[in-house]
């Protein structure tokens, strides 16, 4: 009987305290005058001369605040500058991060049951449907 007791409860305990993982996308960067030395190696910098390729707001990295400001309620697993966003672990609801951070322009959740396409995964959807 405890041991029916103990099942349930971390059955419960599980659901309760489940991470979803999502992609934040931020509303804006906010502008920082940073010197292309902070932002490339010499190398990059050199080929970016070389090409007259000039710098813009996808140079600039995630601003460091909204990451702080994040990490109190979830994990940052991954950012992007150039999509400016990040992969986000939460107990929070989308709806609840919405409302409490006015910097995230939209959510994308990731199914936690999304399957990595590889060789065999491929091969074998194939077969089921032949």
């Amino acid at each position: 009987m405890k041991n029916i007791i103990l099942l349930i409860v971390l059955s419960f305990a599980q659901f309760s305290f489940s991470q979803e993982t999502m992609i934040l996308f931020f509303r804006d960067k906010p502008t920082k005058e940073m010197s292309e030395i902070q932002l490339f190696s010499q190398k990059a910098i050199e080929r970016r001369k070389n090409k007259s390729i000039l710098v813009n707001a996808y140079d600039l990295p995630i601003y460091i605040p909204y990451l702080t400001q994040l990490s109190n309620d979830g994990n940052v697993l991954k950012t992007s500058k150039w999509l400016n966003a990040i992969v986000f672990s939460t107990s929070l609801s989308s709806e609840d991060l919405k409302l409490k951070y006015s910097f995230i322009e939209r959510i994308l959740s990731i199914d936690k049951e999304v399957e990595l396409m590889t060789p065999e995964t491929l091969s074998n959807q194939e077969k089921s449907i032949n």
